[in-house]
């Protein structure tokens, strides 16, 4: 650590060094305690690609080599400005674009940190990716990162309900986007109907994208994962009038018929439910 304030001329030597000892939960611990995570985040301002790269991938490790490790690192990070630093190399060459998008993916994923990342831009951030990239790889980690987003409360959900259903809607519908993307989509849209402005739904073409993708797909984990999203959906009167008037109660039907064909307990179960939820719901 010594080394790595001091002598910049050892840089990446040092933070590649750093990155590869921190997968013990022991070293890491030493790291946080002693004060590296600055010098560490400091080389995200290097003009040297590789001490980028092992800085985030240090950041990385962080976040993920254990809880109480992550929670001592967030409030250091953010005083560091650690996120808004990561964030910028969200438009990189590709090695360091995909490190980026898989450390806010796990950042993401600690509750503690995302109201700092979203103030930092994060969800804005990684919605351009998902909807720009071309790189697969890369896209599915910040789909996941938004779905990490939603997990935890309504007001996460809320924001990315707000910034991103348009831009997600146009990912989930468009005949261009590969199934695992659109998988990774519904997952977001499973949480997000939980909480927020949930009838900015009916203003998207979210809905019949939904049923398209439960309809059409082929792919059962796709399928019980937009059934999920419209059960969700379908506990409010004017969108369950809405995914009725779009074919809902149809697709849902020989959803179920599918299931029973196919024996298949679970999605039996869960097509029964959302077939049971727009019934109930139902104005007729």
């Amino acid at each position: 650590l010594d080394l790595l304030k001091s002598n910049p001329e050892l840089q990446e030597v040092v933070i590649t060094l750093i990155a590869n000892v921190l997968h013990k939960v022991e070293t890491a611990n030493e790291i946080v305690d002693k004060n590296g995570i600055p010098a560490i985040v400091n080389c995200l301002d290097s003009n040297n690609p590789r001490s980028v790269g092992a800085s985030i991938s240090a950041i990385n490790t962080l976040t993920t080599v254990g809880e109480d490790v992550a929670e001592k690192s967030i409030p250091i990070f953010v005083e560091t400005r650690a996120f808004h630093k990561l964030l910028k190399h969200t438009r990189a060459t590709r090695d360091i674009k995909l490190k980026a998008a898989k450390a806010l993916s796990n950042l993401m994923g600690i509750e503690s940190a995302q109201p700092y990342l979203k103030e930092a831009g994060a969800i804005e951030a990684v919605l351009e990716i998902a909807k720009n990239e071309r790189d697969e790889e890369i896209k599915l980690k910040a789909l996941k990162a938004l779905f990490h987003m939603t997990m935890f409360n309504d007001v996460m959900r809320s924001s990315v309900l707000e910034a991103g259903l348009n831009d997600l809607t146009i990912l989930l519908t468009s005949p261009n986007q590969s199934l695992p993307t659109k998988k990774e989509v519904a997952k977001s849209m499973v949480n997000m109907a939980l909480g927020g402005d949930t009838n900015k739904f009916s203003e998207q073409k979210t809905i019949p994208g939904l049923i398209n993708v439960l309809a059409k797909s082929g792919d059962e984990e796709a399928e019980e994962l937009t059934c999920m999203a419209l059960e969700n959906l379908a506990i409010h009167q004017g969108l369950n009038d809405e995914i009725a008037k779009h074919g809902g109660v149809e697709a849902s039907i020989e959803f179920l018929k599918r299931a029973k064909v196919k024996d298949n307990t679970k999605t039996k179960e869960r097509s029964a439910k959302l077939i049971s939820r727009l019934a109930i719901n139902s104005k007729n």
